[in-house]
């Protein structure tokens, strides 16, 4: 089975899935993959690392210089993918523009053949300089961490589980022993009231046996002396 005719199955397959194609961009003169096969609803994701290239696309008879409906990348591209539609399985060939690196080989394409794609790289080496449309287009270029989501931000003093869990144990833990603190006077207090009465009651009554005694003494005194009048 021919490459054009593999295309043409892949093209008319009963049920498509749109599929995503990541390419990496350098860091040396290349594109990986070089090669990639998509169809009709297919995404290419290119991912850059630094501004030191870029991606436009062109045509097999043009090397190094882009097409009529060509996308392009930018060169404000670290840290960002650039995103692109396949439209049909028409062959892509792509280069990037940065003086040289055209010229050094480092292009690539969609649903192109390796030896067309060889053929494209020679054409490239004999270009004197590289050309790329003045704006993005054709794509949409975005911070690579743009398509994951944060977790919300809460701007209060809201506890986690645990912290919740950990101070309702330690106020449960500290109403215990306010309890038992309480239940400790209050049982002292209990225990030593009767002491205290019992304390009170035995220094009465010495007050009162002390002045008795004082009265008899008293009285003894009396008679001793009214016996010797």
């Amino acid at each position: 089975m021919s490459f054009k005719t593999t295309l043409a199955v892949l093209a008319s397959s009963a049920v498509v899935m749109a599929a995503n194609h990541d390419i990496s961009v350098g860091p040396a003169f290349s594109y990986t993959p070089a090669i990639t096969t998509a169809v009709a609803g297919d995404t290419l994701t290119f991912h850059f690392t630094s501004n030191n290239h870029d991606v436009v696309s062109g045509s097999a008879d043009s090397a190094c210089r882009p097409s009529e409906t060509s996308f392009y990348s930018g060169l404000d591209v670290s840290g960002k993918t650039f995103v692109v539609t396949v439209n049909n399985t028409d062959p892509i060939y792509f280069y990037c523009s940065i003086p040289g690196h055209c010229q050094g080989g480092m292009v690539g394409g969609v649903n192109v053949p390796e030896s067309d794609l060889a053929t494209y790289r020679t054409a490239a080496t004999g270009e004197s300089d590289s050309q790329a449309p003045a704006q993005v287009q054709g794509g949409i270029l975005a911070s690579s961490s743009s398509g994951s989501s944060s977790p919300a931000t809460t701007t209060g003093t809201a506890s986690s589980p645990a912290s919740t869990a950990s101070s309702i144990r330690t106020s449960a833990s500290a109403a215990a022993s306010s309890g038992s603190a309480a239940a400790g006077s209050a049982s002292a207090s209990a225990s030593a009231s009767p002491t205290q009465a019992a304390s009170s009651g035995n220094s009465l009554l010495c007050q009162q046996n002390f002045i008795v005694s004082g009265l008899a003494t008293a009285l003894a005194s009396l008679a001793f002396w009214a016996g010797l009048l």
